[in-house]
């Protein structure tokens, strides 16, 4: 997933696409108490070759939209 393709692989990659989703993965690791990393585009990011132990989470939302109550 890094654009240089150097690197291992995570242990595992997650790719929410909804806020929901998202919250999802981030309550996961958490309540397993894994490792969370989170992924924009891969650009400039540089992975030893051993990879990443918990979980890689490459946002794949279409953006933010704010709400004022």
């Amino acid at each position: 997933m890094t654009t240089i393709r150097l690197g291992g692989p995570a242990a595992r990659l997650t790719e929410p696409t909804s806020d929901e989703e998202l919250i999802a993965v981030v309550r996961e690791a958490q309540s397993e108490d894994r490792q969370l990393w989170v992924l924009a585009g891969g650009s400039n990011v540089v992975v030893a070759d051993e990879g990443l132990p918990g979980v890689v989470m490459r946002i794949a939302t279409q953006g933010v939209e704010e709400t004022r109550t």
